[in-house]
Parts: C-alpha cells; structure tokens; sequence
C-alpha cells in the first residue's frame, strides 16, 4: 500500500512540475516572437494617439499580452485595433489599465 501511495505521490508531483514549467522554445520560435514584437511596436509607434513607452507587449507563438497604463479608453481600443491587424497575431490579451490622472501621454 505504501509504494502505491508513494508512486501515486511521484506522478503528481511529476505532473504538477511539468505543467508550471513553459514549453522550450527554439531559437526560430523566439526570433518570431520578437519580430512580431517590433512590428506590433513598430505600427502602435505610428499612431498619433498612443504612448508606446507605457504599453508592455509580450508575443508568445502568436498570442500578444498587452499591459501597461493608457490614458483614455479611445487609447487603448486603438492599440487592441492595431495590434489585431498586425499579420501573425491570433489572439490578443488585454491587460491594460486606462489612468486618467497623466501617467501616460501629456
């Protein structure tokens, strides 16, 4: 009974490590992450209307995570519009916050 449990223990463990851990990436996936990076830079620089330096943008395998502080709700659906049109994007997590007190562009 003792070795049952201790084996069951050891896949749970075993498990629970190999889920918290993130996927190896290669080196051609991690250069597409920060190609895709700068184009999505690249584009929201352009825009008149955002303040690039307080947007965070992290790319995984497609999937863009959008963090940081805007000042106004038309900032942000502006950098969610752009960022969806870049081409390679598939999805896109917003996590920014809008601060109205002047944080962001003045």
């Amino acid at each position: 009974m003792r070795v049952l449990i201790l084996s069951l223990f050891l896949a749970c463990s075993a498990c629970l490590v190999s889920c918290g851990t993130p996927p190896v990436r290669t080196q051609a996936q991690i250069d597409a992450n920060h190609r895709l990076q700068d184009e999505i830079r690249m584009r929201l620089n352009k825009a008149p209307h955002i303040y690039v330096p307080h947007i965070n943008i992290k790319v995984d395998d497609g999937v863009v995570k959008l963090s940081g502080i805007v000042t106004e709700e038309y900032e942000m659906n502006e950098t969610l519009r752009i960022t969806r049109k870049v081409p390679g994007v598939t999805q896109v997590i917003n996590e920014m916050e809008i601060d109205r007190d002047g944080r962001g562009k003045q």
